[in-house]
């Protein structure tokens, strides 16, 4: 269960190390990294529903089946592509004067947040599923 744990908290302390971070030129690989991390760390939950089976945390806030754990990992592997694409398309627009650093830090402060939000959906789905929903249906339907 640690590991899923380090893939909700790698995206928080992104959100908040972006939020406070001044003026940085290599802001974008930053983002990068804090992405490839956190494929890492979904890619070693994985690995644990593997060998463990599903995996429900002790205040049962968190359930990670053999089925979420792949859409876990496909969507820590989508946000590093597009973390990867977007840095230097960022930088770009930052050179023409399209963005300010204040709304380059909100950019990517927001990336690390829509990735924790991501991760939460698939994370925490038992507890969105008031109506006993199937889960394909509530996934779809948020």
């Amino acid at each position: 269960m640690i590991a899923a744990y380090f893939v909700l908290l790698i995206p928080f302390i992104g959100i908040i190390f972006f939020a406070v971070s001044g003026h940085r030129e290599e802001i974008g690989k930053y983002n990068v990294w804090l992405n490839a991390i956190c494929l890492l760390a979904t890619i070693w939950l994985a690995i644990n529903v593997l060998n463990q089976g599903t995996i429900l945390s002790s205040g049962k806030a968190f359930l990670i089946d053999p089925f979420n754990v792949y859409l876990i990992v496909l969507t820590a592997f989508v946000g590093l592509t597009t973390s990867i694409f977007s840095s230097p398309y960022m930088a770009h627009e930052k050179d023409l004067g399209k963005l300010t650093d204040r709304r380059l830090k909100l950019y990517y402060s927001m990336y690390q947040g829509f990735m924790l939000a991501m991760y939460l959906v698939l994370t925490c789905i038992a507890h969105l599923n008031p109506l006993k929903l199937p889960g394909n249906i509530l996934f779809f339907a948020v």
